[in-house]
């Protein structure tokens, strides 16, 4: 069973699904979390532990995965990086 009762899962949300340089994580209530950015082949190109801005400017174009794992469970959500 893939859900967790006592989550509301809509509260965590990315500023815009379109990044430039920042990723700005909103709604993360947990004080230790981990977010994982992977590519496309499925790659872990960026890991960061407990921030909710994540510098992907050096990523190349393209679309990504972000993977946040916390004391609730996982949100994973895509955004365009140009």
């Amino acid at each position: 069973l893939l859900s967790n009762q006592s989550y509301n899962y809509d509260t965590i949300s990315l500023s815009t699904n379109v990044i430039k340089n920042l990723v700005h994580i909103n709604g993360v209530n947990d004080n230790k979390f981990k977010v994982y950015i992977i590519n496309q082949l499925g790659q872990i190109l960026l890991e960061s532990e407990n921030e909710k801005t994540i510098d992907v400017s050096k990523l190349p174009n393209g679309v990504y995965l972000l993977n946040l794992i916390h004391s609730n469970g996982t949100f994973n959500t895509k955004f365009i990086k140009k």
